[in-house]
């Protein structure tokens, strides 16, 4: 029997994409420079987020800034686009429409969990005070990433056995409001 139903975060149920893009475009506007465009401080970032897959997210996220930045010789200014990123991002940082009342159902009948391996903080997005447990990545021993050989939608590896759990991969920006009519994928 399932006792526990946990989240990944980000693109479960955090739309990181729309707080994300409100962050870089809040820089690139505030930058001002025509060769610094919104296109490249995403792409710098996605290349980054690959070459530096094992680090933690912010530090991910300064490197792909101090290149991008760099281009056009202003790496200097990094720590000051920085913080505007992550406050404009923060405060763009809301759960999927639906997903709250989602989550208000579940409670009813589930200990709810919350995971993530970047630095989606529940508290930070809107989600606050709903969950059992919260797991992040890179905090009290827990790995970034799945060990190997473990499928990545049962991260991290030490879970309830009665758990089931809810990523990206069993649920989608599109598809959210159909989670109330079917299950996550469990792990097994």
């Amino acid at each position: 029997m399932i006792t526990t139903v946990a989240f990944d975060a980000d693109d479960t149920l955090v739309d990181i994409h729309t707080a994300v893009t409100a962050g870089l475009s809040a820089v690139t506007a505030a930058v001002a420079d025509p060769a610094l465009t919104l296109e490249l401080f995403h792409a710098d970032a996605d290349d980054h987020w690959i070459s530096l897959a094992d680090r933690d997210a912010r530090e991910i996220r300064a490197a792909a800034m101090r290149y991008t930045l760099a281009r056009a010789g202003r790496e200097h200014e990094l720590d000051r686009w920085l913080e505007l990123f992550f406050e404009v991002r923060f405060a763009h940082s809301r759960p999927f429409e639906g997903a709250t009342a989602v989550l208000d159902k579940l409670s009813r009948d589930y200990r709810l969990g919350y995971a993530t391996n970047a630095n989606s903080e529940a508290h930070r997005c809107g989600l606050g005070g709903r969950f059992a447990f919260e797991i992040y990545a890179l905090r009290g021993g827990v790995p970034k990433k799945p060990p190997a050989g473990s499928s990545r939608r049962c991260w991290p590896r030490r879970r309830p056995s009665r758990t089931r759990w809810c990523t990206s991969a069993t649920t989608t920006s599109t598809t959210w409001p159909a989670l109330r009519a079917r299950a996550c994928v469990p792990c097994g």
